[in-house]
């Protein structure tokens, strides 16, 4: 049912994007970035001339979802979500922020009336400045923050209390032709393609540090 009900609400933020969009050169910017779980689904698209993201959650009606914000940057190069947190990944956009950046919010029930409220209500977060200039090659959200690879970094790195904390990777993931983070349960995985047919390893990383699954 959740999922029913999830997937109804994906539906609708995509027929609003496709109506706004219509029309749109090729090559433009993506009309629909989406992210969740079972419980919550978050969804940038383009509304009304403007940039909105919507959250839906397994509680609300089917085929409903709340305007969680307006997106004055425009539309975000990435998105990615840990439940009720979400974390938008932009492009630079002037001497101000020079460099990519990411704003993030999250969503707690209101425990009187059921509404899905936003925190903070009035406004995103500004993240901590990224921690290296390289590209982005993957990015991924957590229950303490957002979750960044840079291209041909050595480190992952996670943003905890506040601050980034570097995560060195093992040869085989640092060394590999191309990296994803893949959000788990109870830890963090990288898939890291190797070998002669370019097949994808799983390694995964816990207190006893990294171990290929």
């Amino acid at each position: 049912m959740n999922g029913l009900r999830l997937g109804a609400a994906f539906a609708l933020a995509a027929a609003i994007a496709i109506g706004a969009g219509a029309g749109a050169p090729p090559g433009s910017a993506p009309r629909v970035l989406a992210a969740g779980n079972a419980s919550h689904l978050w969804i940038v698209a383009r509304n009304e001339g403007r940039v909105k993201l919507f959250h839906a959650a397994d509680t609300m009606e089917p085929g409903t979802m709340r305007e969680a914000a307006i997106l004055a940057e425009g539309m975000p190069i990435d998105i990615a979500a840990s439940g009720t947190r979400v974390d938008l990944l932009f492009p630079a956009r002037s001497a101000i922020l020079p460099r990519a950046h990411i704003l993030s919010t999250s969503t707690r029930q209101h425990p009187a009336s059921g509404r899905w409220l936003s925190v903070p209500a009035d406004r995103l977060e500004l993240m901590p400045a990224l921690p290296e200039e390289k590209e982005i090659e993957s990015f991924a959200s957590s229950e303490s923050g957002p979750m960044l690879l840079h291209a041909g970094s050595a480190r992952l790195w996670r943003l905890e209390r506040g601050e980034w904390q570097a995560i060195d990777l093992p040869r085989a993931v640092a060394e590999a032709p191309a990296r994803r983070i893949e959000r788990r349960s109870k830890s963090t995985s990288v898939l890291a393609r190797s070998g002669p047919d370019g097949g994808w390893e799983r390694w995964t990383h816990d207190d006893d540090g990294w171990r290929r699954v």
